[in-house]
């Protein structure tokens, strides 16, 4: 008569009971390590002999009782993990990004060995944080940004810059409007755009807006657009309207100063020159720095405008204006 084995479910209780209820936990379908708080390889009882003698088991063991925290004080997940995703994976990847830390920062050795030592957990690879759990941690934020625009009307923010590489990057910005309290702001969306003009700019706010409402846009909730006074984004606000018919498009007044600024250096090239020159001037050369600060110890070095940032241009103005006669004495 064949040899009849015992079912998936019978086969893991036995594992659980033999191995401790304080190290492995069943759920019927896999076997989950309690220390390790993630799920095991349990077809065969070696496997599970191999992990409960690896080092990294072993370590978490003997801490666990001072640092770690029961199982159920951990951060509600929004995003559901495989039995194979840790939590512990998926709070550090959270942390990392929400802190502006790079995720290679987690391979420095300084780093691994104070978590280890005092919070008795074992990080994972930078490559593991990149591959498996930062596409979680960006679907649990635009979770995070629907629940809380809800059913509340908005205001969209849009801009448009480069990145180092010098590519084209719009930036798509969102808040509630709400007369009652301030509006938080969320960046929703950043695309990479081949070129920068009117239609670009368009489709990329409503691509964002798509992430935001994956159900179907929703027009008459869209009430406010901002952006700077640029003749490509007035021409993409007057073509969003057709789209959002309520929608009231607001110039940045900012922007307009900026354009004041502009004027204002048109008017007075001999200025311009002189900005321009000095700049060149102190550009990469320290030891022209290293110069002026011993002739001159109590005046700060000139100014080095630049033109897309505004303001800069007026700022090294009248700093001039102020220290024309040492400037020129020492260049």
């Amino acid at each position: 008569m064949p040899r009849q084995g015992i079912d998936t479910a019978e086969k893991l209780r036995l594992y659980v009971e033999e191995f401790g209820p304080d190290v492995f936990s069943t759920n019927g379908e896999s076997l989950t390590c309690d220390v390790c708080r993630k799920s095991v390889k349990a077809t065969k009882k070696y496997f599970l002999q191999q992990h409960v003698r690896g080092s990294r088991h072993l370590a978490r063991l003997n801490s666990r009782d001072l640092h770690s925290l029961p199982p159920q004080a951990s951060q509600q997940q929004l995003v559901q993990l495989s039995p194979r995703e840790n939590p512990f994976n998926m709070d550090v990847c959270r942390m990392f990004v929400e802190s502006n830390i790079p995720l290679y920062k987690v391979q420095h050795p300084s780093f691994r060995g104070f978590m280890e030592k005092y919070c008795g957990k074992v990080l994972p690879d930078h490559t593991t944080l990149r591959k498996t759990y930062l596409k979680k941690v960006y679907d649990e934020t635009l979770l995070k940004i629907r629940a809380s625009v809800g059913e509340h009307r908005i205001w969209v923010s849009i801009d448009e810059t480069t990145d180092v590489k010098g590519r084209f990057v719009v930036n798509t910005v969102v808040g509630c409007l709400s007369a009652q309290h301030q509006s938080r702001a969320f960046l929703l969306n950043t695309e990479f755009v081949e070129r920068t003009n009117h239609s670009t700019v368009a489709q990329a706010l409503v691509n964002s807006l798509n992430l935001l409402w994956p159900e179907g846009l929703r027009n008459d909730k869209v009430l406010l657009l901002v952006t700077d006074a640029a003749a490509y984004m007035k021409k993409a606000g007057d073509a969003l309207k057709v789209l959002f018919p309520k929608m009231t498009h607001v110039t940045c007044v900012i922007h307009a100063m900026h354009r004041v600024c502009e004027e204002i250096r048109v008017l007075f090239p001999a200025v311009d020159n002189l900005i321009a020159n000095v700049k060149k001037i102190f550009l990469k050369a320290p030891s022209r720095v290293q110069t002026f600060r011993l002739l001159a110890p109590n005046i700060g070095l000139p100014p080095q405008p630049v033109l897309t940032r505004w303001g800069t241009w007026l700022a090294a103005a009248l700093y001039y204006a102020e220290n024309f006669e040492a400037v020129l004495c020492r260049c």
